[in-house]
Order: structure tokens, then sequence, then C-alpha cells
């Protein structure tokens, strides 16, 4: 009996499954690869392109090694919700390049860029926003936010918050 790979994305509907014709992920984010090699490093990785505009990967690939005749799975993190570029400023000025943002449920990490531009993947229509670029408590802030019900006509939402 051939191993075979059970692909876990939760959230990455309909998203296409590289090397592998025809076959995509179900409404849920699941899927089958069959047809892999036992005893072997097997990749599998989600084709990016065809991930839904509110869904996002943190690795696109997961490579396993399957025995013979097993079922293995691949997991992949995926954060669901918009993309969204943000303008961070505290005080009227733009936080500083390098500073990290990180969402209200801690499980993503985002760097401030140029000018406080922030590219944020995942968030909700409301959030909190945690931001820090160093020890002191002067450098730490919380941005409250909401977003605007762009997402539908745009895959990347511009928007903006102060941090306080």
């Amino acid at each position: 009996m051939k191993p075979s790979r059970w692909v876990k994305a939760p959230g990455t509907h309909s998203t296409h499954i590289t090397n592998q014709t025809g076959v995509k992920t179900d409404f849920r984010g699941y899927t089958v690869v069959p047809f892999v090699s036992a005893y072997r490093h097997n990749t599998i990785a989600l084709d990016t392109e065809t991930l839904p505009d509110d869904a996002d990967v943190t690795h696109a690939a997961r490579i396993v090694t399957p025995t013979r005749g097993a079922v293995v799975r691949a997991s992949f993190n995926t954060r669901v919700g918009s993309r969204v570029l943000m303008m961070l400023t505290q005080n009227g000025k733009p936080l500083p390049f390098g500073a990290t943002v990180t969402t209200d449920d801690k499980d993503s990490e985002f760097i401030v860029g140029n000018g406080g531009q922030t590219y944020l993947s995942g968030l909700p229509q409301h959030g909190t926003l945690f931001v820090s670029w160093g020890q002191d408590a002067s450098e730490h802030c919380v941005a409250e936010y909401t977003l605007t019900d762009e997402r539908h006509k745009t895959s990347i939402i511009n928007a903006a918050a102060q941090c306080h």
C-alpha cells in the first residue's frame, strides 16, 4: 500500500497543491495527496497564487517522510482575515523602522517599515496591535483599529492607526 499525505490548512479553500495535478483543498482547507514515496523526504507545498484573498500562510511548504502504507499529516499555519497596509503613528510621527507589531491573539508578529508603513495579514475587522521597539516603557504602545469593509473591493486594505 502506497503512503499518502493529509494536508491541513484551515481557511484555504480551493488552494492548489504544487506538482499535484487536480489536487486542491476542500471548503475547510483539507485534502489528501496520493502517491508519495515511502521512507523518503516528500515536499508538500501550497500554491500561494491560489490562496483566497483573506488567507495567508506562514510557511508554504512542509517536508514529510512517511513509512510504507502510512497517512502522514502536513499542517500549515494559516492566518485568515484582512490583508492590510497600515500607517502606524504615535503623537503624529511614524513609528520607528524595525519596531515589532503583535496582534492581540499574540499569534502573529510583523515589522514596521519605512515611514511607519506596516503590512499585516489575517486581521479581524476590529482589534488591538501591540508595538515595541525597545525596553523602556516609552518604547511600547498600543493601537486600536477598525477596518472599513474594503476587502471585497481590493485584496489589500489601506488603513491608519494611532498608537497610545
